[in-house]
C-alpha cells in the first residue's frame, strides 16, 4: 500500500522536541513495514531538506514564499498538488492537522483517493479561547514593531480564513482520525455522517527511557514549556509560581523550547513574559533551556519535582503525555481535550483554565506531599505506558489505513 503523509512542516530531526513528534516517531515504526510504501509532502518555500527516515520518501510540492499555511491555497497550490498525487498515485492519503490549509487541499483537488485527517489543533477552538480568553492589556503595555506588522495584516481576517477552510474541509471530507472524544464533537458537528476512528500518539522511546524518582529529583522546581505561544500560558504558570515564591522561596522554575525575544522584534507576549521574569520574587529563579532533544527534554521532566503547563486550548497535550511516560507529577488545566487523557488527583492534578491561584495550589499539593507525588507519578507512568505503547500504536493506525481502503473499494 502506498501512503501520501500531508504536513505541514517538513521532518528535519528524529531527535529535535517540538510540534509534530510523533509523526517522526510513527515514521521509525511504519519503516519496519514491508507492505507499506510512505511519501511524505508539505507545501515547501524553497527549503531543501532530506528526509532523516530511509524509507520515507520526501516528494515536496513547490509554493510562492508569499502564502503562509492558514491562507487560502490559490490555483497555482492546488496544480501543483494535483499534479503531485497524479504521479505518486497513492492508495491512501494521510493529513496531519486541520489547523492549516492541507484538508482544504485535498477536499478540493482530489476526489477518487481516500483521506484520513488527523486532528493535532482545532483551529476554530483556538479562535475561540483567543477571543474569549486572553488578557488585552498586557499586549497593549507591550506594544511593539512585531504587533503594527501584524495590524497591517489584518491578523484577525487571517485567522478567520483558516478556521473556515478547516470547517469546510471537515465537512467535505470522510475518514478522521479523533484522538478524544474532544475532536469527535467538532467532527460531528460539521460532519454528522463522517467515519471516526482512535488512534493514540505515538510517543519517542527517550521519555519511556527515563523515569522519574523522587529520591533524585531537584526539590522544588518546576517546568514549564513554550514561553512564546500565548496559548501555552506561560504568563498564567508564572503569576501563579509568584505568589508561591513566598512559601517556597527556593523555587527554581525552568522554560523549556523557544527563549523569548527581548529586542525590537520581541512580541508583546515576549516583553510581557519578560517582565513577570523581572518581578522581585521571581527574579534569578527563572531558567531559559532553549530547543531541546528528546533525550534532554526526558531528562529535564525526571529532575523536575513536578511539570506544570497553563495552556488556555489544547487538542491534545503531547508535552503531557511525554511527561506522563516519565512519571512526572503533573498540573494541568481542564483544557480541551486534555481532561480525555488524565484522571484528577489520580494520573494529574487539574485546575480551571487560566486559573492562576488554582495552578499554584496544585504545585503547592505536589511540593507538600510526597506520597501524593509518588502516587500520580506511578498512575501516570502505567497509564500512557500501556496507552502509548508504540508497537501498538503503529500497529492500530496501519490497521486504520486498511480498513479505510478497504471501505473506500467496496463503496466505489
Amino acid at each position: 500500500m502506498r501512503i501520501l503523509w500531508l504536513i505541514a512542516d517538513p521532518i528535519y530531526s528524529l531527535g529535535v522536541t517540538g510540534s509534530g513528534g510523533w509523526i517522526s516517531a510513527l515514521a521509525e515504526h511504519i519503516e519496519k513495514q514491508q507492505d507499506i510504501e510512505v511519501y511524505y509532502t508539505w507545501p515547501n518555500q524553497g527549503q531543501e531538506v532530506q528526509s532523516p527516515i530511509k524509507q520515507l520518501h520526501c516528494v515536496p510540492f513547490p509554493v510562492p514564499r508569499r502564502i503562509s499555511t492558514r491562507d487560502k491555497p490559490n490555483a497555482a497550490v492546488l496544480k501543483a498538488f494535483q499534479e503531485l498525487v497524479k504521479d505518486i498515485q497513492p492508495d491512501l492519503i494521510h493529513v496531519w492537522g486541520t489547523e492549516w490549509y492541507g484538508p482544504w487541499l485535498v477536499a478540493n483537488s482530489v476526489v477518487d483517493i481516500p483521506c484520513l485527517v488527523s486532528f493535532q489543533g482545532i483551529y476554530n477552538a483556538v479562535l475561540r479561547a483567543m477571543r474569549a480568553r486572553r488578557q488585552t492589556w498586557p499586549a497593549l503595555f507591550f506594544f511593539g514593531a512585531q504587533e503594527l506588522r501584524s495590524f497591517i495584516r489584518k491578523p484577525y481576517e487571517y485567522r478567520k480564513c483558516a478556521a473556515q477552510m478547516e470547517q469546510e474541509a471537515v465537512s467535505k471530507l470522510h475518514f478522521f482520525d479523533c484522538a478524544t472524544p474532544y475532536a469527535e464533537a467538532w467532527v460531528r458537528r460539521w460532519n454528522p455522517s463522517a467515519h471516526l476512528f482512535s488512534c493514540p500518539l505515538l510517543i519517542r522511546k527517550a521519555f519511556s527511557n527515563n523515569d522519574w524518582s523522587i529520591e533524585r529529583i531537584q526539590r522544588y522546581s518546576v517546568l514549564l514549556p513554550n514561553a512564546v505561544n500565548p496559548l501555552k500560558g506561560c504568563d498564567i504558570a508564572l503569576m501563579g509560581l509568584d505568589a508561591l515564591m513566598l512559601e517556597y522561596p527556593e523555587m527554581y522554575i525552568y522554560i523549556a523550547g523557544p527563549v523569548p525575544r527581548s529586542n525590537w522584534k520581541a512580541t508583546a507576549y515576549e516583553r510581557y513574559i519578560w517582565s513577570l521574569c523581572r518581578k522581585n520574587r521571581l527574579r534569578g529563579h527563572v531558567k531559559f533551556l532553549g530547543p531541546l532533544t528528546d533525550e534532554q527534554l526526558a531528562i529535564q521532566m525526571a529532575r523536575s519535582h513536578c511539570v506544570v503547563t497553563g495552556s488556555l486550548q489544547e487538542h491534545i497535550c503531547t508535552y503531557m503525555l511525554e511527561a506522563m511516560m516519565v512519571g512526572s507529577p503533573l498540573v494541568v488545566p481542564f483544557s480541551g481535550g486534555m481532561p480525555d487523557l488524565f484522571k484528577h488527583m489520580e494520573t494529574a492534578i487539574g485546575y480551571p483554565v487560566g486559573d492562576s491561584t488554582c495552578l499554584a495550589h496544585g504545585v503547592r499539593r505536589i511540593f507538600s506531599n510526597d506520597d501524593l507525588a509518588r502516587k500520580l507519578s506511578t498512575n501516570a507512568k502505567q497509564y500512557a505506558r500501556r496507552q502509548f505503547e508504540p508497537n501498538a500504536v503503529a500497529t492500530q493506525m496501519l490497521d486504520i489505513y486498511r480498513q479505510i481502503r478497504a471501505m473506500h473499494d467496496e463503496t466505489f
